[in-house]
């Protein structure tokens, strides 16, 4: 996810109707006018009682003639108001609908800004704002979670104490129901994933997925009559929520309203991790089919960088004697840039972190991935099957991390044993 790009919500109508810019404001002509912050619900009453449309500086402005105390409502409230700076004001507004700010105050740049959600449930950056400064400072804040929306102006209005709790309450409560719709969603989906697998036949023999990819059939996968590749996505306790679906052309696709997160699938059969002592887990059904065939163990596939440590953790949860060895992606050679995150590198390091685990990532010959024209090579996959040093390099690379791993296990658990040991002969020499 090396650089990935977020799509934001366009800014509605209402706050460029109440924008103010600078533009050719300067002018004495327009310095000597009166701008009022009109929402873009109000403009046809403004316009009614008097007050103008400045197209260069985008602003309703108080004509001569017109009478004061009916354009009162929308007058900037600069000598009696609020005397905070505006990011204070816009940084109530923000905590208000949810968001955490860290130590800088909010960008009156005219730029895109996501900032994460606080509460109960696990923080995402959900809350987007675009705010503008310039004349009469005013922004755009909108809620990704609960889609509610804010248009602010700085005409000196601050919330009360009791106002901001009631706003939090009311956001942590859509939140909380909105969570509730998306579990009754899942469900939906798993009991209709569970009807649809029925039906579905046992990939038996190598398909054309199979072929391109360089990989061996493992049970567990399915086709249905077109063609297409069902690969279940279960939970620790085995149930189904969701499946990953490889279309005869290749691409690839998960069922919509699914849950995927902490849901894997076991390359080599769910039932032989109860045998073994350290747990691997890789991002794709790929790399997972690739070091399954490497190890001779079953690997776990994750389907997705970011759901390495979901998975991590609820498989730790269930089997905690185990190790775990994440099975990392390297995409420094997709980006140009030489100072930008590897995201899924961060991903696996994280998800290692969370279980106490190690990680292990390929290498691969120094050359080769700076040559133009081919698909970057990433994961242990692309070690095997497409780099010039091949499937005996991946097996060297990876067995010597999960030895490792293993040696560890072992001498945590010899060091248990001697301290339980210890503990039993002092209880004998004590009570005879």
């Amino acid at each position: 996810m090396g650089g990935q790009s977020i799509e934001m919500p366009a800014e509605p109508q209402g706050v460029e109707q109440t924008a103010v810019r600078r533009g050719k404001a300067e002018r004495s002509e327009h310095s000597s006018r009166q701008y009022l912050a009109v929402p873009y619900a109000d403009r046809k009453l403004a316009k009614r009682v008097g007050a103008r449309w400045d197209a260069e500086v985008r602003a309703w402005y108080v004509t001569v003639g017109s009478d004061p105390q009916l354009l009162f409502q929308w007058w900037p409230d600069d000598a009696g108001g609020d005397a905070r700076k505006p990011e204070q004001q816009l940084a109530e507004l923000l905590k208000g609908m949810g968001g955490v700010l860290g130590e800088e105050p909010p960008k009156l740049d005219s730029k895109p800004h996501m900032l994460p959600l606080g509460g109960s449930l696990p923080r995402r950056r959900a809350l987007f704002y675009i705010a503008h400064g310039g004349h009469l400072p005013h922004a755009y804040v909108c809620n990704l979670e609960t889609r509610s929306e804010a248009h602010w102006v700085a005409r000196g209005y601050t919330l009360s104490g009791e106002q901001r709790d009631r706003l939090r309450a009311a956001v942590e409560g859509k939140l909380l129901e909105i969570q509730s719709r998306r579990v009754a969603e899942f469900e939906r989906v798993a009991t209709r994933v569970e009807h649809q697998l029925v039906g579905l036949q046992e990939v038996k023999r190598p398909t054309q997925f199979h072929r391109e990819s360089g990989i061996r059939v493992h049970t567990g996968l399915l086709v249905d009559e077109d063609g297409r590749l069902y690969i279940p996505a279960t939970d620790e306790t085995g149930r189904v929520w969701s499946a990953q679906i490889i279309e005869r052309d290749g691409k690839v696709r998960f069922l919509d309203g699914g849950r995927l997160k902490g849901c894997f699938h076991v390359v080599g059969g769910a039932e032989r991790l109860v045998r073994e002592p350290v747990l691997v887990i890789a991002e794709s059904y790929r790399c997972a089919a690739t070091l399954a065939r490497l190890l001779n163990k079953p690997v776990v596939a994750a389907f997705v960088a970011e759901n390495l440590e979901p998975v991590a953790v609820a498989l730790h949860g269930r089997y905690m004697a185990k190790a775990v060895l994440i099975a990392g992606s390297d995409e420094s050679a997709r980006s140009k840039q030489a100072t930008s995150i590897d995201r899924a590198r961060v991903a696996a390091e994280r998800a290692a972190r969370a279980v106490g685990g190690r990680t292990v990532f390929p290498v691969f010959a120094p050359t080769e991935r700076l040559q133009r024209g081919i698909k970057p090579l990433r994961n242990f996959h692309d070690l095997a099957t497409r780099s010039v040093l091949g499937a005996e390099a991946a097996a060297r690379q990876v067995e010597a991390a999960y030895f490792e791993t293993l040696k560890a296990v072992q001498v945590r658990t010899a060091a248990k044993s001697r301290s339980g040991g210890r503990r039993v002969a002092r209880r004998r020499q004590r009570y005879g």
